[in-house]
């Protein structure tokens, strides 16, 4: 509906992860959430979503990767501080401290974000094969 296109791009099969299902869920529909939201601005011609999924270096590697107008390096760390929003004061949310602390973590996992192929924002979640915290 809001005219994105969407470039998924799955790995073929992955291995599998101990973890908590709805928890995961629930992170990645929080990403790809903020990742259309951060598109959902008036005017905004490009809107691109890439979702991938692969495995490097023992880890599983997911990414979410919109061509919005992306958060500057300074503020990369921050948007992980609960209550953090780059708006004008307007629809705070946590998804992204709730995100990190709580599922990520818990998951032994990593997540960053970096600047998108596009110059938007990229949402890197990794999660170790064995097990072990990153």
């Amino acid at each position: 509906a809001a005219g994105i296109v969407v470039d998924w791009q799955p790995a073929a099969t992955l291995p599998p992860i101990i973890g908590r299902p709805l928890q995961l869920r629930m992170l990645f529909k929080a990403l790809v959430d903020n990742a259309i939201e951060a598109m959902n601005i008036k005017g905004w011609k490009r809107r691109e979503l890439s979702l991938t999924s692969a495995v490097d270096r023992d880890c599983i590697v997911v990414a979410v990767a919109d061509s919005g107008p992306g958060i500057p390096p300074e503020w990369r760390h921050k948007a992980f501080e609960p209550f953090f929003t780059a708006k004008n004061g307007s629809g705070k949310h946590m998804a992204p401290a709730f995100a990190r602390q709580q599922v990520v973590a818990d998951h032994g996992g990593i997540i960053d974000l970096e600047e998108s192929a596009s110059g938007g924002c990229a949402a890197i979640v990794e999660f170790r094969l064995d097990g072990d915290p990153i």
